[in-house]
Formats: structure tokens, sequence, C-alpha cells
């Protein structure tokens, strides 16, 4: 992604996230940071990234912060639509371990905690 798609990009996820009222704490250097170091769609890791999304939709009052933005090829992220990555999980459109091992990312993230946070909020189930 080049710059002015990133600018886009988190210009329009703080859009939404004040839309919805939700915590927001996302920056340009942060984001531009992640894409040079994650260079293949968390999801299939096979694809080369083209894009990012949210794991856990704004829409279900999930953070818009660091640790809830992962970078993605256009099919996963066609596939999981507005989804969560439980659902993605449940629907068998990633495995277990990439499951897992994405959550374990994400959590080590800065503002992690609430990521981990909103999975016990929306599953009932604490994360280790």
């Amino acid at each position: 992604m080049d710059n002015k798609s990133v600018s886009n990009w988190v210009r329009q996820a703080r859009f939404r996230a004040k839309k919805h009222d939700i915590y927001s704490d996302i920056d340009m250097e942060d984001v531009t940071k992640m894409l040079t170091e994650h260079k293949v769609c968390c999801y299939c890791k096979k694809c080369e990234s083209e894009t990012l999304d949210h794991p856990f939709p704004l829409k279900d009052n999930a953070p818009n912060v660091l640790a809830n933005i992962v970078t993605s090829c256009m099919g996963c992220k066609g596939k999981k639509k507005n989804n969560d990555l439980l659902w993605m999980y449940n629907k068998g459109l990633i495995t277990e371990d990439v499951y897992l091992s994405l959550l374990a990312d994400l959590f080590a993230r800065k503002h992690g905690g609430l990521i981990k946070d909103h999975v016990k909020k929306v599953s009932g189930i604490d994360p280790v």
C-alpha cells in the first residue's frame, strides 16, 4: 500500500470509530511500520498483503487500535467481509494454528489488553 492509501484507510478507520463511539488510537507511523514488517496476508499466510483489516470489526465495538489491525490480501478480506476472527475460524477459513497465533500476536501488541477484553466480552471466554 502506498502512503496515500494508508492515510485514507487510517482516516476512514478513525471516522468509523468516532461514528460507533469507540476507543481509537492509531496513527500513520504505527500502521506504516506494521506494513513493512508484515508483507503477507495474516489470514492465509500465502498471498502478498494488499490492504489492512480489523480482525474484530469496529461495528462490534472493537477498539480501533494497532492490536486490532492486520495485513490482508483482497481474497481473504472479501471472504471475511465484516465478520470477526472467530467467525473465520468457525467457518474453516483459517486454521486453528493461524487463529491462535494471530490472537497471541494481537494480544502482545500495544493495546493488546483491549483486544483481549473485547474477545472475552463477545465470546464469554477468557483468552489466555
